[in-house]
């Protein structure tokens, strides 16, 4: 699957001017999902970019080899049929007609289901697609939503549109898939934990209960450690935010504020700041060179400025406001933006 490498270059740094112009014109005609809203630039950017990717991979003699996942499992209709791109491909890479029609049929498959693109299929196969998986209690019980508000909701269903995504691409090319977003990645690459073999149950069970393919021993390991990945992102929505004080405010009293956050919120002095926790919230009364440098090295910490002219319960307020700013924007993050 590192065939789709989602990185962003320029379609003119991977392909001759005269294969972009093709690659744009496929895209639109055959790869745009039939919903009515029109999909952000930044989706159709990342379609032409797996377009482009596969006709490197052709021209260097590399071609997917199945297809039947499609007859068996995923209905694969899009706005138009692929003829013309199937005959492109016959023409230009020496493919038989089945052949061309698999590559067409590959691409469409991850366009359509992907972790990036899932969640854009239109409204009536998305609660098809969820009905199915929500047929398994295995699967409904790794998405507990003990500490979901309300806010965090809807990401919460883009979230399992994701991994439903993550899910069908190990199926069908037995690795992760390489997305946009990292948090869920740095999780499922990671060393197994200890429950490991309660998770490889589960996964074994979900394919079992909802009907999906059984797979091999290997590709329910990767299942697994997603389901790994999922569970602790969701006990990090639950988990208490982080709030490191600068030195100079290390003596205002906190306990009434963290009391009030009904221990949302554990409050830790700057010296010990380590980039494992998320959300994490700086709170400074100057910006100093210590502050300013855990700033610029970890993109996922929101400040705060401690103003001494306010009141304190106005300095609590805003730090709360940040809580909830850095705990959507980490939702955003993860599930590639609420709009995408």
């Amino acid at each position: 699957m590192t065939l789709f490498d989602t990185a962003r270059q320029d379609l003119t740094e991977l392909l001759p001017k005269k294969r972009v112009d093709l690659v744009k014109d496929f895209s639109k005609r055959y790869f745009v999902n039939d919903v009515a809203t029109p999909e952000p630039e930044s989706i159709l950017h990342l379609r032409q970019h797996f377009l482009a990717i596969m006709l490197i991979g052709l021209s260097q003699g590399y071609n997917f080899l199945r297809g039947d996942i499609f007859v068996e499992l995923m209905d694969l209709n899009f706005t138009s049929g692929t003829s013309i791109l199937t005959q492109y491909l016959m023409g230009n890479y020496s493919l038989s007609g089945q052949e061309a029609l698999t590559q067409t049929n590959t691409l469409k498959f991850v366009m359509k289901y992907g972790p990036e693109f899932i969640s854009r299929m239109p409204y009536h196969e998305i609660v098809k697609l969820l009905n199915g998986m929500h047929k398994s209690p295995a699967w409904r019980a790794i998405w507990h939503e003990d500490e979901v508000t309300d806010s965090d909701r809807p990401y919460l269903g883009k979230l399992e549109l994701r991994v439903i995504g993550y899910m069908l691409m190990i199926m069908f090319f037995g690795d992760f898939p390489v997305t946009s977003s990292t948090y869920l990645d740095r999780f499922m690459v990671g060393e197994k934990p200890g429950n490991f073999v309660e998770l490889r149950a589960a996964a074994a069970k979900v394919l079992l209960e909802s009907n999906l393919e059984v797979v091999s021993g290997n590709r329910v390991n990767k299942i697994a450690m997603l389901f790994y990945a999922v569970i602790s992102v969701l006990e990090t929505l639950g988990q208490t935010a982080t709030i490191f004080m600068d030195t100079q405010l290390e003596n205002i009293n906190l306990d009434a504020f963290s009391y009030m956050m009904h221990n949302r919120m554990q409050i830790k002095s700057i010296r010990t700041f380590d980039s494992k926790f998320c959300p994490a919230i700086i709170v400074y009364s100057e910006m100093r060179a210590p502050v300013n440098q855990i700033l610029t090295e970890n993109q996922n910490v929101t400040s705060v400025k401690w103003v001494s002219e306010l009141q304190t319960i106005e300095n609590f307020r805003r730090i709360f406001d940040a809580y909830r700013d850095s705990s959507l924007q980490f939702l955003e993050k993860l599930v590639g933006g609420i709009d995408s």
